[in-house]
């Protein structure tokens, strides 16, 4: 069966019975109606009082096969050209997503997803069910912080049907829940694990811990003390730091005496409490010190012409000294030309240098030592000798003069460019460096030009040559000039590389979207097609102007690009332009583009 369409106009019609299929007095229920049913119905349809006449151009019916068409209606040509979709758009949300898009007719809508992770799960399916040229899905009951993929498709009347290439989007984040109010503390601190630490007869050091963060005070006093005697003579230590674990030092206390102490503790929170009362014992006094230091492994080491160095060692801690002398002193000038020197602080290990001696000599010495309590003691004599000095050497016979001068053994050049080209060689003897150009193919103006190194000789030889023509055949002696002044060069020819085209094309913006939009920051990424800057231009206007300095610029060359903005202005809409310069300061620019801002 031959089906055409008409669409009948609203004018003075007659009333006329045509076999239609799929038709509707309404002119609405015309497009509305599905063009897959081939059911044929009688309606009545206006028409003008006269049937013959001209029917308008353009409307379109649906006849049963071998009917006429009335005059004035033309035969409806079939529609196969695709609905085109532009301006995909998507807004999301932890478990929405609202997908928009246009067609250049009008169509009906779908949109196909499924999360980005899960490949093997099938595609599920929404549909917008209204004839229309602006498109809106809504995606419910998504998985927050969830990449999708999705596709966009639009049938249009004809059954032409189109779709997008896949796209993608991410869900945001689920915000944590706010966490309770904590309740206030009531609790005082627990003071736990108090511990002692007898220094000696009149020192002591207390530690305790506590279950929380205070602040705590030692209060203590002789444990045989009356009530009056104990709150006038009763020691207070205060700590003035936040801590779990405390330490107080007690002093000035009296030998073999019982003491008894208690311990107060305050949170920030200021609860408070106090520990039972404990004691403690000093230890008694020593005995007076009556013993003189016990000195041993005396010995003279590291004696040079004119300097030697005494060390020694002591039962206990002791200062001392070292009196010495020369071993041909007679008895009675021995005092006399005797010296000292002493060993700094108290010390169980010394030692006393012994400086501005005489050469060749034999020296005699002994030690003392005083300990705290003012015992001394001293060792027996002991001797030593300083060295003899050392005969200068003869001196060493002038060697002939050097006439023979460096040969070049090996040459080579690498890393030719335009302008420049390395040079690599090799010579017999160390030798400073030698390149001098003498000529050039075609003419070099700047010739002839001569390049010495400085500073050590060397074998192996490394020099740059810079500011040479591009495309010339260079004539050149290498070679080296040794400590004698003998210069020995070879010839080499260095030739350049043609001049390079100029770069002239500018980076293409293959890529760009803003991500993580929040109230009052979002992140602008995008993608080129050559390693360049990063550019962005920004505003609440449109219109923006790139050729002003750019709102951001990093300098780090790359092909992925990224910026983030902030401080911005919740629910507000912004224009961004992005750019991006190459190496050779060409610039590419991208259409401007907008986003909003996040409500708060």
């Amino acid at each position: 069966m031959i089906s055409y369409r008409f669409l009948l106009g609203a004018f003075a019609l007659a009333l006329a019975v045509v076999p239609l299929s799929g038709l509707a007095e309404d002119h609405d229920d015309l497009w509305e109606r599905d063009d897959d049913r081939q059911t044929d119905v009688q309606v009545n349809v206006k028409a003008r009082a006269n049937v013959n006449a001209d029917l308008p151009r353009g409307i379109q019916m649906r006849l049963e096969d071998g009917k006429r068409l009335p005059p004035g209606i033309e035969r409806h040509r079939a529609d196969r050209t695709a609905p085109v979709i532009s301006n995909v758009r998507v807004d999301v949300q932890e478990t929405t997503a609202d997908i928009r898009w246009s067609t250049n007719e009008w169509s009906r809508g779908s949109v196909s997803y499924r999360a980005s992770d899960a490949p093997e799960d099938p595609m599920r399916v929404r549909t917008s069910w209204w004839w229309s040229k602006e498109h809106r899905v809504q995606l419910w009951g998504l998985d927050d912080d969830t990449p999708y993929t999705f596709h966009v498709g639009a049938r249009d009347r004809a059954g032409n049907v189109s779709q997008t290439d896949a796209g993608e989007f991410r869900t945001l984040a689920a915000e944590p829940e706010p966490k309770p109010e904590p309740e206030p503390d009531r609790a005082a601190p627990i003071i736990s694990n108090i511990r002692v630490e007898v220094m000696n007869e009149s020192s002591a050091n207390i530690h305790w811990m506590t279950d929380e963060n205070s602040i705590d005070t030692l209060v203590y006093w002789r444990a045989d003390a009356g009530i009056a005697a104990r709150l006038l003579g009763q020691q207070v230590v205060r700590q003035s730091e936040w801590s779990r674990e405390h330490t107080a030092s007690l002093k000035g206390m009296d030998p073999d005496t019982e003491y008894a102490f208690r311990i107060s503790t305050r949170d920030r929170s200021g609860n408070s409490g106090t520990s039972d009362i404990h004691t403690f014992r000093t230890l008694e006094s020593p005995p007076a010190d009556t013993t003189a230091p016990m000195i041993s492994n005396l010995r003279v080491e590291d004696v040079g012409e004119s300097e030697a160095v005494v060390r020694w060692n002591t039962d206990e801690p002791s200062s001392g000294s070292v009196v010495y002398w020369q071993e041909n002193r007679s008895v009675l000038l021995q005092p006399l030309a005797s010296r000292e020197a002493m060993s700094e602080g108290l010390r169980t290990d010394h030692e006393v240098s012994l400086t501005n001696l005489a050469s060749d000599t034999e020296y005699r010495l002994y030690v003392s030592a005083r300990d705290a309590a003012g015992n001394a003691s001293r060792s027996e004599d002991a001797s030593f000798r300083t060295l003899a000095p050392e005969p200068e050497p003869e001196p060493e016979p002038e060697p002939d003069p050097d006439t023979n001068p460096p040969n070049v053994l090996f040459f080579m050049v690498t890393n030719r460019t335009s302008t420049s080209a390395d040079l690599l060689w090799v010579t017999n003897e160390a030798a400073h460096a030698y390149v001098a150009l003498n000529g050039s193919e075609p003419e070099d103006a700047s010739l002839p030009r001569v390049v010495e190194s400085e500073g050590s000789l060397n074998y192996f030889h490394q020099l740059s040559l810079e500011n040479l023509q591009p495309g010339t055949r260079y004539q050149a002696s290498v070679g080296g000039k040794d400590e004698a002044g003998n210069l020995g060069t070879r010839s080499a020819v260095i030739e350049t590389l043609p001049e390079p085209e100029t770069d002239t094309t500018q980076p293409q913006i293959v890529f760009s979207a803003v991500v993580d939009v929040e109230a009052t920051s979002a992140r602008v990424v995008w993608v080129t097609n050559e390693p360049s800057d990063s550019r962005l231009w920004y505003g609440s206007e449109s219109s923006l102007d790139t050729s002003a300095d750019p709102s951001h610029m990093e300098t780090e060359i790359g092909f992925v690009h990224e910026v983030r903005l902030e401080g911005l202005v919740a629910d507000t809409t912004y224009f961004y332009v992005v750019g991006s310069a190459d190496a050779s300061a060409n610039l590419g620019l991208s259409d401007e583009r907008s986003f909003t801002t996040r409500s708060e």
